[in-house]
């Protein structure tokens, strides 16, 4: 995922900043919990397709 649009998207949710997972497939939401699967390059930022994480999911994770 081009660096430029990845600055300028936020959650859906909250508007709040997103992470990007080490393997960049996946956009985490801290705060609400959240993970947005990126597929070919384009972000799925639809709530109702997000995966619910836990605390533990997120802390597990790398970011980039």
């Amino acid at each position: 995922m081009d660096k430029a649009i990845f600055e300028i998207l936020v959650c859906p949710s909250c508007n709040g900043k997103l992470k990007m997972s080490q393997e960049g497939d996946v956009l985490v939401c801290s705060f609400d919990k959240l993970a947005f699967r990126i597929n070919d390059g384009i972000p799925n930022m639809l709530i109702d397709a997000a995966q619910k994480l836990s605390d533990e999911d997120i802390q597990s994770m790398r970011f980039r």
